[in-house]
C-alpha cells in the first residue's frame, strides 16, 4: 500500500481503519540499509502503545524518491506485523531527503526497517503459530515465509495456553468477507506460547495470510 504526502499530513496518520493491501510492488532501483536511512532522517520514536504491548518486527518498504532526492511516497511490501509500527516507519520516511545527489528522475529505493525491543522487554521465544492446528478455509491460507506480497495481517494476543485471546486486523484485503474469514481463521489456530526462562506468558503475535485464488470456471 502506498502512502503519499497530502497537504503536509501523512494519509495513514489520519486514517483509523485498517489499510487495504495492494500486491504487485514496483521494481526497485537501489537498496538502502537502516544505517543509510538514519544518516539522513530523524530516527522515529518507538510508539508508546507498541512498546507497552511489546510489538516488534521488520517492515519491508519501497520508497518513491523524487528529483529533489526526497521520499514522496512509501509502499509496504511486507508489514512489520503491526499497524502502529508501519505508521511510524512511514512518518519517518516521507519528506526525508535521502539522497545527497538527487536523481535525474524519480526512482524506487527499497529498505528494511526493524523495530527491536529493549532486552528487558523481549521474550526468550515469541509465540509461534502451529499450522497443523489451523482450520481449512476457502478464502485464506497462511503465507509462507519466502512468499512475496503484503497479504492480510492479523495481530493477536496469545495466551500462556497458546490460544488467541484477542485478534485485530492490521492490514486488510479490501473485501469484508475475506477479512472476517482471516480473523476467524487465526482465532481458531493454536500457538506455542511466549516463553521466558521456561515460563509461559501472554504475548502478541502477528500472522500474515494470503487470499486463496478462485479456481477458473470450466468452459462449457
Amino acid at each position: 500500500m502506498k502512502f503519499p504526502l497530502i497537504s503536509g499530513l501523512l494519509y495513514l496518520a489520519i486514517s483509523a481503519a485498517p489499510v487495504q493491501a495492494q500486491e504487485a510492488p514496483a521494481e526497485q532501483d537501489l537498496f538502502l540499509t537502516k544505517k543509510d536511512i538514519l544518516q539522513h532522517c530523524l530516527q522515529p520514536k518507538y510508539p508508546p502503545a507498541a512498546m507497552r504491548n511489546r510489538f516488534h518486527g521488520t517492515a519491508h518498504v519501497a520508497m518513491t524518491i523524487n528529483e529533489k532526492g526526497e521520499v514522496e511516497a512509501v509502499d509496504f511490501r511486507r508489514s512489520s506485523g503491526w499497524w502502529l509500527l508501519d505508521q511510524a516507519t512511514a512518518k519517518a520516511l516521507i519528506g526525508c531527503k535521502l539522497l545527497d545527489q538527487p536523481p535525474a528522475k524519480k526512482i524506487i529505493a527499497a529498505t528494511r526497517y526493524s523495530w527491536n525491543l529493549e532486552e528487558k522487554l523481549r521474550y526468550d521465544n515469541d509465540p509461534v503459530i502451529r499450522p497443523e492446528t489451523c482450520p481449512e478455509s476457502d478464502k485464506v491460507r497462511l503465507a509462507g515465509e519466502t512468499e512475496g506480497g503484503l497479504g492480510i495481517v492479523v495481530g493477536t494476543l496469545v495466551s500462556r495456553e497458546g490460544q488467541v485471546k484477542q485478534a485485530s486486523l492490521e492490514w486488510a484485503s479490501g473485501d469484508a468477507d475475506t477479512d472476517i474469514a482471516a480473523i476467524n481463521f487465526v482465532k481458531a489456530c493454536q500457538f506455542n506460547p511466549a516463553m521466558i526462562q521456561e515460563k509461559a506468558y501472554n504475548a502478541p503475535a502477528s500472522v500474515r495470510l494470503l487470499e486463496k485464488k478462485a479456481a477458473p470456471a470450466k468452459a462449457q
